[in-house]
Formats: structure tokens, sequence, C-alpha cells
């Protein structure tokens, strides 16, 4: 794997108008001092998007260098599908990881669980979900903190 990698998105989110997927979630991991090819060793499995520190990223607009090494597992769903259904794909996606995330939150990795949610009108799903306390027990045992993200179009 490149260090600064592209953003590869997942066969959930082919097809998305503007490539803007209503609901995603993703498990971010960010560190000062341990690469990309580092994480992705101690995990065991490659990311689904990565950054190197210090490179910018491509298609952005504001031209700073990333502060942080960043590897990221998503999970993406379009209107059809619910919020909770994609926070579940994720969970199911990290879960194996438990103990390595457990590792990578104690070397100096900082561990985050992201979800971002566009509600329109139109919108049958609604803003809510919930997490259930298997998750808030997995999201506890790896360090990481959760960031919701909920915007209305």
């Amino acid at each position: 794997m490149e260090a600064g990698s592209v953003e590869k998105l997942d066969a959930d989110s082919q097809g998305a108008p503007n490539g803007v997927m209503p609901r995603m979630a993703a498990l971010v991991i960010r560190s000062e001092s341990t690469s990309v090819d580092e994480m992705s060793r101690m995990l065991g499995c490659n990311p689904d998007y990565s950054q190197a520190k210090g490179t910018i990223r491509q298609g952005s607009t504001v031209n700073k260098p990333a502060s942080f090494h960043i590897w990221e597992m998503r999970a993406y769903g379009d209107q059809t599908a619910s919020l909770q259904e994609v926070i579940e794909r994720l969970l199911a996606k990290t879960a194996p990881l438990r103990l390595a995330l457990m590792a990578l939150s104690s070397a100096s990795c900082s561990v985050h669980f992201e979800i971002v949610n566009w509600i329109s009108p139109s919108d049958r799903h609604g803003p809510g979900f919930s997490l259930p306390t298997e998750a808030i027990v997995f999201l506890a045992d790896i360090g990481a903190d959760l960031d919701v993200d909920q915007y209305l179009e």
C-alpha cells in the first residue's frame, strides 16, 4: 500500500449522485508518529481510505497538509439504507479487529467512530439511530470517541 493513497469508495457507494453518500460510518485512526503502513500491519488489513501525514488530500479545496497519518475503514449507504444498517455494517467489519485496535489506541494512535447522515424531507428513515450495548462496549474497549454529524438538505 502506498503512503497517502487515494480514497477508494466501496461497492455500496457506486452510483451516488455527485459522489456524495447520504449515510456514512467510519472507524478512523489518527497518529502523528505511526504510519498508515504500520497501522495496516498491526491491524492485519488495509484501509478503505488513508492519507499520510504531510500530504494534501486529492481534490481538497484547502491546500493544507495532513497533520496526522489517517487510516479509515468505512461503510456507506444511499437513501434507501437506514443509518442503522450502515452502522451495523461497519461494526461487523471492525469487530474482528478489537484486540489490534486496543493495541493501536495504546500506541500513540487516536481512534474515532464517525457517523455522517444527510437528511432530506423525502427521507423515509429520519435522523434517528441507536447503538446496541455491544457496540458501546466495543467502542469503549478500543478507546474510540463518537462523532455524529447530521445535515439537513
